[in-house]
């Protein structure tokens, strides 16, 4: 399991990514957008929302401060691929 801390500053979107497995997010501070095959989910503080394996996603910061997030992945390290299929270099290690 790894559990990541994000901050996503105002009005910004994070990467487009995808990960073989699940990943819930907690929403701490903020407003967000989570963006999935053409269909949107609005969340905020207090909540939290799935990314569904295998699915292209991107989340972005839609209020007037940072998102501040809690990604739960359920396996490490965390293999991420951007929309080409690229590895996507994570900041952390496992």
């Amino acid at each position: 399991m790894s559990v990541i801390d994000q901050s996503i500053p105002e009005a910004t979107p994070s990467r487009a990514w995808r990960t073989p497995h699940d990943e819930v997010v907690l929403c701490h501070a903020g407003a967000g957008e989570l963006h999935i095959d053409g269909e949107v989910q609005r969340f905020g503080a207090g909540q939290s929302v799935v990314l569904p394996r295998e699915k292209l996603h991107q989340v972005f910061s839609v209020g007037a401060t940072p998102l501040e997030l809690t990604g739960v992945f359920g396996q490490t390290p965390v293999p991420v691929r951007l929309p080409d299929g690229q590895a996507l270099e994570q900041p952390w290690r496992s």
